[in-house]
């Protein structure tokens, strides 16, 4: 190696930056290279998806669980994850879910990944304006705005806002609403659009 990329490595590993150049800020990898699973639920949620999988992986491993039941201990930590306090240490609330897993199958297969879900809040909006024109007189005019969203788990949303349109004499209404609406498709692009895929709780307009 010439003395210039020796010299080029060594301020590299000495610099601020090597922990991201060599992919140490990252604490779950951090944590899978040293074989630990001493990490909270902030490390856990800072890792790349990939990485926090493997380290499930490895502590399903240590403890002889099944792998085949991988999907659902992710599913299961995320749902916890995206739910519990950051400070709670990794490898207790993997204990909630191997306590699931042993005791309440079917809860512990029904555990929703809330932490890597996409976000569809703007696709239930859109969900939400299309059933909120079939109520109108005159949907060609409607006007929507202030929306206001709120995700409450498990692709369930709230939508709220006003639309402006005109009533049967030509007049400009204006009226409120709001929709209760949760996602039950497939994880796909391109099902998220489709009204079929979506369960309609509540859908409120009053003037």
């Amino acid at each position: 190696m010439s003395k210039w990329l020796m010299g080029l490595a060594l301020v590299v590993a000495a610099s601020p930056a090597s922990a991201w150049f060599w992919g140490n800020d990252n604490p779950v990898r951090k944590a899978i290279n040293e074989g630990s699973f001493e990490l909270t639920l902030a490390d856990y949620k800072a890792g790349e998806v990939e990485d926090r999988e493997e380290l499930i992986l490895a502590l399903m491993a240590d403890q002889s669980l099944s792998q085949t039941d991988l999907s659902f201990y992710v599913n299961c930590m995320g749902d916890y994850a995206g739910s519990k306090s950051e400070e709670l240490m990794f490898a207790a609330v993997f204990k909630w879910c191997s306590g699931d897993a042993k005791n309440d199958r079917a809860a512990f297969e029904a555990h929703f990944n809330e932490l890597d879900a996409k976000d569809l809040s703007f696709d239930a909006s859109t969900m939400c304006q299309q059933l909120i024109k079939r109520q109108l007189t005159s949907p060609a005019t409607a006007d929507f705005g202030g929306w206001r969203r709120a995700g409450q788990g498990q692709w369930r949303y709230l939508s709220a806002g006003h639309v402006d349109a005109q009533n049967a004499f030509g007049a400009v209404v204006r009226a409120s609403f709001t929709c209760d609406l949760q996602y039950g498709g497939l994880d796909e692009f391109g099902e998220y659009l489709k009204m079929s895929n979506w369960t309609i709780h509540d859908v409120a307009i009053s003037q």
